[in-house]
């Protein structure tokens, strides 16, 4: 099974992402939680800013996620987010959402934060959800955060862990994405038992090193089995992968840009963009600029602009016109939608790491960048 994704130009310190970890702890339960070191006390914020600065060293950046534990619980978090767009980057944020109110969303919105991704799922246990909480129950949750974050202007995400063998959770987390105006991200990742490893030494410039067991392969999940199924259930199909340090040809991240038109009373309807002469063009320009980009507003207008292009230039010319002219008619609202599918590294019997082969969601540890799914882990 493979799939016809463009790979990413993302090259070593041309990589435009990364994550600052901001604290342990946190006000719920998961069942997959990678954090094992539950330090509760937060990072004093002349730490993170001096880890925001040697990141801005190693990578030409252009975003960051801040993330945790829980990452409301930190006391500063808008003065974090203030660090992050003062230095030119887009702010991404993961939250739980618990303790996101409208109040709060204002004062992110306040101090520049671009998106934010709420991780509500199966299986949490949560006070603001019942105990045994059903597909309606977290569908409600969802929306009630996403339309309060989208009144303050913020961009939104959802953030989801895909179990082995269950797939209701993530299908309706990519439904919902896809359906509302709202919600323009989607964050999946494929679930991995890290519990196993002893130690592990290294970064991902000089590479891995580690003990312990490898993850049972009934664990194991591909995100090409997601991609056929995405393409079954869904119609469409990956637009651009990055594969593993060992394999090229293993997709550990793959990304779905989706043109979505939403017309109240009449409903949704999507289109998935394939790659085209267009974007590799695009990212010659970006690199001669000095930064790819990672994050950019919605902008309707200049969509269709990159549809039209896309098109002329091998994209799916009869679809890309089709969204074009249905998001001309009056009360239809075009946005784009980015679909992401991430497999977390994974130790081999061998000691050695597979993971993303640049891993745009690395974190400062050691004064080296290591996945963040395994940084407890890193010693």
């Amino acid at each position: 099974m493979s799939v016809h994704a463009w790979p990413l130009p993302w090259r070593g310190e041309m990589v435009p992402h990364a994550v600052v970890d901001i604290l342990r702890g946190c006000n719920i339960a998961c069942r997959a939680c990678y954090n094992i070191r539950q330090r509760v006390a937060p990072k004093p914020l002349e730490l993170i800013q001096e880890e925001l600065d040697t990141l801005l060293k190693m990578r030409r950046l252009s975003s960051v996620m801040i993330l945790g534990g829980e990452v409301t619980l930190h006391p500063r978090l808008c003065e974090i987010v203030r660090l992050v767009r003062d230095r030119g980057l887009c702010a991404e944020l993961c939250t739980n959402g618990l303790d996101i109110d409208r109040s709060a969303c204002e004062r992110l919105k306040a101090a520049g934060l671009n998106i934010v991704y709420f991780h509500v799922e199966k299986g949490q246990k949560r006070p603001d959800l019942p105990t045994d909480h059903s597909a309606e129950d977290r569908k409600r949750l969802r929306l009630e955060k996403a339309r309060m974050a989208g009144k303050e202007g913020l961009d939104v995400g959802l953030s989801v862990i895909a179990y082995p063998n269950e797939r209701d959770d993530v299908q309706d987390v990519i439904a919902l994405t896809l359906e509302t105006p709202e919600i323009n991200y989607a964050l999946v990742t494929l679930y991995r038992d890290h519990s196993g490893i002893t130690s592990l030494r290294g970064d991902i410039l000089a590479g891995f090193s580690g003990t312990g067991t490898p993850p049972s392969e009934a664990s194991l999940q591909s995100t090409l089995v997601f991609a056929e199924w995405m393409k079954s259930r869904f119609g469409v199909e990956p637009f651009a992968c990055m594969g593993s340090n060992l394999n090229p040809d293993d997709p550990r991240w793959l990304s779905y840009l989706i043109g979505a038109l939403h017309e109240a009373g009449v409903g949704s309807f999507f289109e998935h963009v394939r790659p085209s002469l267009l974007e590799k063009v695009s990212m010659l320009f970006y690199r001669m600029a000095g930064r790819y980009p990672m994050y950019m507003e919605q902008n309707a207008e200049r969509f269709c602009k990159q549809l039209v292009l896309n098109g002329l230039l091998g994209g799916r010319y009869r679809a890309n016109r089709g969204l074009v002219r249905r998001a001309k008619k009056p009360g239809v609202l075009l946005r784009t939608k980015r679909l992401l599918f991430q497999n977390p590294a994974q130790l081999t019997a061998d000691g050695r790491l597979v993971h993303c082969k640049w891993c745009p969601d690395a974190v400062l540890k050691g004064g080296g960048l290591v996945p963040v799914c395994v940084a407890d882990h890193v010693s």
